[in-house]
């Protein structure tokens, strides 16, 4: 199931924190010169950080990203991790809470490790402990600077006190898998084991990045790699077939809400009545056909006291399907977001056609 994705086209640098859980340093949004010329995200420091709820029967997580960067870099590239909570306790000092992830790191002639971080039990105890694997060459000439990458990395479990597998995919080849490698601790011989968890958590580093997906192994669809992806970023170009909000000023609702970056409370459209929906068509999306999803990002707050919450809505087939997720607003602008992996009208993949021709909108829950 598909748990995220991001262009990284249509927020500003001072805005990574309104959709990822914190912000990075060193970030810059630049709206040309990626892949295909499009957006794309450059971080000279850590970077944005998402985190997502485990879900039941969860056994896997894989994140997809393109990589590029403009010099020889040793050091972290990605993160996956897991936190929360990690029973079993500790006989003598209680649950460890200690965070498993594993990073993958460069060095500066272009190849790759993992970096491994867990916990070990000794005497009756937990602590956290590291370790690295061997070098991951990639031919023929290794990770080139200036060159875009495609990278999967696939990280399996089977429950608690059990070994991560790992898989490291670059341009849809498989340069290192082990379904539960043993990392050992240096000097100390002790497997590296993963804890149970409550949520995981997807990091950036330096370079430069672009068209990420993040997808578990629950549902129907996009349960393990997608391959190299683009996550194409389209804008309401008219309104739809429901106008219950009202803009600030003028009467195009899609006008309002169709700027990129967001400008907050310089352009909107507000609502107080519960149930009221606002939909729009959106421009025609180009450069990709096989169509594994489509998110839905609103950006929006509340302006009184009170709840207020919200869902996203898509118009398909000529019927209203709410989004699964409702967000309660605070005072500051945030991102929603809502993923329809399939059409909701008959349940068939999506075309760039039928994308055209559905309305996406808002709906006021509260």
């Amino acid at each position: 199931m598909l748990t995220f994705i991001d262009s990284f086209a249509h927020y500003a640098s001072g805005d990574q924190a309104k959709k990822w859980t914190i912000g990075g340093s060193g970030v810059s949004l630049n709206p040309s010169g990626g892949r295909d010329n499009r957006p794309y995200l450059s971080l000279t420091g850590s970077g944005p950080m998402i985190t997502l709820p485990k879900q039941s029967g969860q056994s896997q997580v894989v994140l997809g990203v393109a990589y590029r960067n403009t010099l020889p870099y040793w050091g972290d590239m990605l993160r996956i991790g897991v936190a929360g909570d990690h029973p079993p306790t500790d006989p003598a000092n209680g649950p460890p809470y200690i965070d498993d992830a594993v990073t993958l790191r460069s060095i500066s002639d272009g190849t790759l490790y993992l970096h491994y971080e867990g916990w070990k039990l000794q005497g009756g105890s937990y602590s956290g402990i590291q370790a690295n694997s061997g070098i991951i060459t990639l031919p023929p000439d290794n990770i080139q600077v200036n060159q875009w990458y495609y990278l999967e990395l696939k990280l399996t479990w089977s429950g608690s006190d059990n070994a991560m597998g790992v898989e490291l995919r670059v341009n849809e080849q498989t340069v290192f898998s082990d379904p539960a490698p043993v990392f050992v601790q240096s000097g100390t011989g002790y497997p590296i084991l993963l804890g149970d968890f409550s949520y995981y958590y997807v990091l950036l580093n330096v370079g430069n990045w672009q068209d990420l997906y993040v997808l578990d192994d629950t549902g129907s669809h996009n349960t393990d790699y997608l391959g190299d992806s683009k996550v194409i970023c389209v804008y309401p170009r008219a309104d739809g077939s429901h106008t219950d909000w009202t803009p600030d000023t003028g009467t195009d609702h899609y006008a309002r809400v169709n700027e990129h970056p967001p400008d907050d409370a310089t352009s909107y459209v507000h609502a107080d009545t519960a149930g009221a929906i606002d939909t729009y068509f959106f421009d025609a999306v180009t450069l990709i056909s096989d169509i594994q999803g489509v998110q839905l990002n609103t950006w929006a707050q509340k302006e009184d006291a009170g709840q207020r919450q919200i869902a996203a809505v898509c118009v398909s087939g000529g019927a209203d399907h709410a989004g699964a997720n409702v967000k309660a607003l605070n005072t500051s602008w945030g991102d929603t977001r809502e993923i329809w992996e399939r059409n909701p009208d008959g349940g068939g993949q999506w075309t760039p056609g039928a994308i055209d021709a559905a309305e996406f909108g808002v709906k006021l829950v509260t």
